[in-house]
C-alpha cells in the first residue's frame, strides 16, 4: 500500500482515507478513499496545568514532513501557558494518529 501527500493542498491520500487539512479554519476533514466525508476534527485541543489555563493566541500554517512509511503534518501554535505547543497528525497507509506536543513548565 502506497500512501502520498499533497504538501501544496495539504492533503493525505492513502488506500483507506484522506485527510484534508483546511486553510480558512483549524479542521481537520477525514474521508474516505472514495471520497465520503466521515467526520470533520477540531484541531485546537488546550493542555491545561494545574496553575493556569491554555489558550492557543496564534496560528501557524501546517508543515509537511514526508518519510518512508509516514507522513507527519505538524501546526505550531502560540500558547498563552506553554513555551511552545504543536498539533501533529501522523499518517501511515491504514491509520494516522493525532497528538499535541508542548513544552514548558507546568504540572498536568
Amino acid at each position: 500500500m502506497i500512501a502520498r501527500s499533497e504538501k501544496e493542498a495539504r492533503q493525505f491520500t492513502s488506500e483507506i482515507y484522506r485527510l484534508t487539512f483546511l486553510s480558512d479554519r483549524p479542521f481537520v476533514r477525514v474521508e474516505s478513499a472514495q471520497g465520503g466525508q466521515l467526520a470533520e476534527l477540531f484541531v485546537l485541543s488546550s493542555i491545561h496545568a494545574l496553575h493556569d489555563r491554555d489558550d492557543t493566541t496564534r496560528i501557524g500554517d501546517w508543515e509537511v514532513d514526508e518519510q518512508p512509511g509516514v507522513t507527519t503534518f505538524l501546526l505550531r501554535v502560540e500558547s498563552s501557558l506553554w513555551d511552545a505547543k504543536g498539533y501533529r497528525f501522523r499518517c501511515f497507509p491504514n491509520r494516522f494518529t493525532y497528538d499535541v506536543v508542548v513544552e514548558g513548565n507546568g504540572q498536568l
